[in-house]
């Protein structure tokens, strides 16, 4: 059935389209109740969920974080990582209180270095991961 749906669809497919923004003009309001509905039960619902299972929304969180970065870790990884550091950061070796450590990586290669403290993780991002900049900066501050 869902084949000859899709043969279907594919040679019809502009009538398809009309037809659903036909229906979606007729029925604004059918629409606007559903996704309110929707969205109350959603948000309830997650917020139940992550009151029973509270590590599954700092994993949640953690790959929303990774999707960004382009890195590839688990939060398995992430976590022995982090025990591994003593739970502090890998340069100034301040603990990051309200926040998980910022996953430092190679921007050429995403190769992950380390777990740095948001301040430590700016400064390299704003000295463009360059050693020579930085050896610079060592030497104006030793002035």
């Amino acid at each position: 059935m869902n084949k000859r749906r899709r043969e279907f669809y594919k040679l019809n497919r502009d009538k398809c389209i009309a037809k659903v923004v036909r229906w979606q003009k007729n029925n604004k309001d059918k629409i606007k109740k559903y996704r309110l509905e929707h969205r109350e039960t959603t948000i309830e619902g997650r917020k139940e969920y992550y009151k029973k299972n509270p590590d599954k929304k700092k994993e949640m969180r953690f790959r929303m974080k990774l999707s960004r970065l382009g890195v590839k870790m688990s939060y398995d990884e992430y976590n022995k990582m982090f025990e591994k550091q003593k739970h502090l950061c890998a340069i100034c070796g301040e603990r990051e209180l309200k926040r998980l450590l910022s996953i430092d990586h190679d921007h050429k290669t995403n190769k992950v270095r380390g777990l740095l403290c948001g301040k430590c993780n700016q400064g390299l991002g704003l000295f463009r991961d360059n050693v020579e900049l930085l050896k610079k900066a060592i030497k104006y501050l030793l002035k």
